[in-house]
């Protein structure tokens, strides 16, 4: 992609080697560092590319400067976490509670990702354990507590999107957290969306 796009990576808040903003961690929060990094950093219309809770931060990004988005690319976005506890849900509840383990120190956080890799070798595991590592717990306890979309009219926001719209998501059997049901949700909020189901694939259709 680097050869023909300029491409910026942005860890989020609380996330990678970003500020820890306790008690800010809900999507209302997130989305205007976007919004923000986009108006003074890039000053041009961009392509924006989520994944997971990303993939939401993304949409919303979207309605607030539509002149700056050209497109949105969504990689399997948690959208369900709207009405579905994440705690609940296959794969990603279990991903979620057991990545708090690890920052508690209540479990090893190698024998945690040997559980959902068991294949990984030793430089995955350090590379794994080290993005674990560099999330803020707080924002844990908020998808834990259910709290991320809270203060946002998500449903509404979502009919504001006037860009062409990409959503790339896998099987639910293997940890997707999208289903077709969701995928109706947005279209019908969406009018320029396309849809693509990436079988053989998970919360990872990208991989």
């Amino acid at each position: 992609l680097e050869q023909n796009w300029h491409i910026y990576a942005c860890d989020m808040r609380g996330h990678g080697k970003s500020s820890r903003t306790p008690g800010n961690y809900r999507a209302v929060d997130f989305f205007p560092d976007v919004v923000n990094f986009t108006q003074k950093q890039i000053q041009e219309p961009v392509v924006l590319v989520g994944h997971s809770n990303g993939g939401v931060l993304a949409l919303l990004t979207a309605t607030q400067i539509p002149e700056l988005v050209r497109a949105v690319i969504l990689l399997d976005p948690a959208t369900i976490a709207r009405n579905t506890p994440i705690q609940s849900v296959p794969g990603a509840g279990d991903w979620i509670i057991g990545v708090g383990d690890v920052l508690e120190s209540r479990r090893s956080a190698k024998d945690f990702i040997l559980e959902f890799n068991p294949e990984a070798d030793e430089v995955e595991l350090q590379n794994t354990e080290s993005m674990i590592r560099s999330v803020d717990p707080e924002f844990i306890s908020v998808m834990v507590k259910n709290k991320f979309f809270d203060g946002l009219n998500f449903e509404q926001a979502l009919t504001n999107i006037i860009c062409p719209t990409l959503l790339l998501h896998g099987d639910l059997e293997l940890g997707s957290l999208v289903s077709e049901s969701e995928v109706d949700f947005i279209k019908q909020r969406i009018p320029q969306l396309t849809s693509v189901h990436i079988k053989g694939t998970g919360h990872f259709p990208h991989s």
